[in-house]
């Protein structure tokens, strides 16, 4: 007959991360006669493999592999990055200097974010920009007193072994890049950064810390190897999306195993574009910030060409009155004067071909799913530019081959 097995008497009540599982506590269990510790209980099933201390995973919660969180953490470490870096590491405020026709494109979407066209009264407000430190209310008028960028220079802290100076950061040679020194620098009185009003200073830091800031002009001193000679001939200014909001890299790289990508086309209204650069293209249909209809179904609408999507854009009447950027033209008015044109703002994307819907005979792409879309490239595009072939799609796939080449995706 076999042996009873006596269970372990009850011992004083220790802490939670002082206990230790059952099953493998096996000085506790003994037999009464012979002492041995080879007796194994019958409520458990030793496993050597098994950790010594009780798991805190909930019983309830999927145990998920992590496989695809690793994908997630390696993929965003080598793309989330900066992919292109800017001309000597250029980021915030530095922008001001090194790259004004950035600060120029992101004042011009930030002074109409509170004319923004909406869908219905009812929806209220739009919320375009996150954690702004200027009331909306206040945006036109704080931009419109800024001084122009070349009249900003910024004091640097020197070290110990160098002397205290001050550095005007202005370029020595505005002709290699796409804007030229301001026509009202003359009458404005170089100023240091700090020397700014308070809200001024606010603004800028604001707009050039920000996720939507990721943004580099294109040049061919910068960039030799992207080209849009089209754009370029109709005095379109081009920028390249340097960093994507978390995930969204990874996430298309995915799509992409399977689903080759395809050069598309979207247009926005320029005060959309900080939200759209801080969170992606998003599935906006029967929103508030649905300004066109969905005929064709809910999701996000690109086209093939590019002179489709600028009759969808809104248009910004107004640029910023120091910026000289490309896309500003002077038009006659028929009565002897001249006016100013507004501009449009499209997005050169990537979109993984298979999985979305196409509008029949009309170039049309309707993308449900949100992670199939990346915004690539950033044009300012003149509001009188006429129409525009199918050049402009190869010149654009063939930069996107050049961005995949770059991450190390190939074809």
């Amino acid at each position: 007959m076999a042996s009873p097995i006596s269970l372990p008497s009850r011992t004083k009540r220790r802490p939670w991360h002082a206990r230790h599982d059952s099953g493998h506590s096996t000085d506790s269990l003994s037999s009464t006669e012979s002492g041995t510790r080879d007796v194994i209980p019958m409520f458990m099933i030793p496993d050597s493999g098994a950790p010594s201390r009780l798991s805190r995973k909930l019983p309830w919660k999927n145990d998920r592999g992590n496989s695809f969180h690793q994908l997630l953490r390696s993929t965003c470490k080598a793309n989330c990055s900066i992919i292109l870096p800017r001309v000597k590491s250029s980021s915030g405020l530095e922008l001001i200097t090194t790259d004004p026709a950035v600060v120029e494109l992101l004042l011009t979407c930030v002074r109409v974010v509170r004319s923004s066209p909406k869908r219905k009264r009812r929806f209220g407000p739009l919320k375009l920009l996150k954690d702004c430190p200027i009331p909306t209310i206040m945006l036109c008028r704080i931009i419109d007193s800024l001084p122009p960028l070349s009249t900003i220079t910024f004091d640097y802290t020197p070290s110990s072994s160098t002397s205290t100076s001050t550095i005007s950061e202005t370029p020595t040679n505005p002709t290699s890049t796409p804007w030229s020194p301001l026509a009202l620098a003359s009458t404005h009185s170089p100023r240091a950064f700090t020397d700014l009003p308070r809200l001024q200073r606010s603004l800028l830091t604001y707009l050039l810390t920000s996720p939507f800031s990721h943004l580099t002009t294109i040049t061919p001193s910068r960039y030799s190897d992207i080209h849009f000679p089209t754009l370029a001939a109709l005095n379109v200014t081009m920028f390249l999306v340097t960093r994507q909001p978390p995930h969204k890299e990874s996430l298309f790289a995915e799509h992409c195993r399977t689903q080759p990508p395809i050069p598309v086309f979207h247009g926005t209204h320029a005060s959309r574009l900080p939200s759209i650069l801080t969170h992606g293209l998003k599935n906006m249909s029967n929103t508030s910030y649905q300004t066109h209809g969905r005929s064709l179904g809910e999701g996000i609408y690109v086209a093939d060409e590019m002179s489709t999507t600028v009759s969808y854009c809104g248009i910004c009447p107004k640029l910023w009155k120091h910026g000289v950027c490309q896309a500003r033209r002077q038009r006659s008015d028929g009565k002897g004067g001249t006016y100013e044109d507004g501009v449009k703002i499209v997005l050169g994307c990537e979109a993984a071909g298979e999985g979305i819907s196409k509008g029949k005979g009309m170039g049309i792409h309707v993308v449900p799913d949100e992670t199939k879309v990346v915004v690539r490239f950033v044009f300012m595009v003149p509001e009188g530019m006429g129409w525009v072939g199918g050049e402009v799609k190869a010149e654009l796939a063939l930069a996107l081959e050049v961005l995949r080449q770059r991450r190390g995706w190939g074809r």
